[in-house]
């Protein structure tokens, strides 16, 4: 099989790769497309995550603040069609973690940019939930059908996906020990796999 990247308008990079049984493409959020923070604390919003390297989920420190992480992908070429077969969400996580419950959620309101308010926003839907266990060794490989979500996207006419991570244990639990609980989102990992 043959794979060129194609660097899109949003300065996303797409990988399309010749398949017999359709075209899959592999999209990457471009350089202002990822980004995490505190949801209670919106200064500490930061695009690529905390040091412009790393997206948290949790906490990252030995205080309450419960980041999340959010990101898109551009859709765009896929609104001619309108829909797609297949859409996989995937990543790899470094768990530093006690054993938490997390929760991948789909925004039902299409983001033109991201923005601090994103981390707090309520127009989401629940994707899935998921549970990383105490001692999971670094290099989680995570992935999740997000099929549905990408399709209601593309019938409304957005030109984008976006999806947040967040822990529920630190959002209901707090930090009780004041100590670093948490998942992050290994660099260059993050991708969306669609198949035509």
């Amino acid at each position: 099989m043959r794979s060129v990247v194609l660097a899109a308008l949003c300065m996303s990079a797409i990988t399309v790769t010749a398949d017999p049984a359709g075209t899959l493409d592999t999209i990457f959020p471009g350089p202002k497309d990822a980004a995490s923070g505190a949801r209670h604390a919106i200064e500490t919003w930061q695009l690529g995550g905390i040091g412009g390297n790393w997206l948290a989920v949790g906490q990252p420190n030995t205080t309450n603040r419960d980041d999340r992480a959010v990101f898109r992908f551009d859709i765009r070429r896929y609104l001619t069609a309108g829909r797609v077969a297949k859409a996989t969400l995937r990543l790899a996580a470094d768990p530093q973690t006690r054993g938490e419950t997390f929760r991948l959620e789909h925004f039902t309101a299409e983001r033109f940019v991201l923005a601090a308010k994103d981390l707090g926003s309520i127009q989401v839907e629940l994707v899935t939930s998921f549970e990383v266990k105490r001692g999971t060794p670094a290099g989680l490989p995570l992935s999740f059908d997000v099929t549905g979500a990408v399709n209601r996207d593309l019938e409304s006419g957005f030109g984008s996906s976006a999806f947040r991570l967040r822990s529920e244990y630190a959002e209901t639990v707090g930090n009780p020990n004041n100590s670093p609980s948490l998942i992050t989102i290994v660099n260059g990992s993050l991708a969306l796999d669609v198949t035509l």
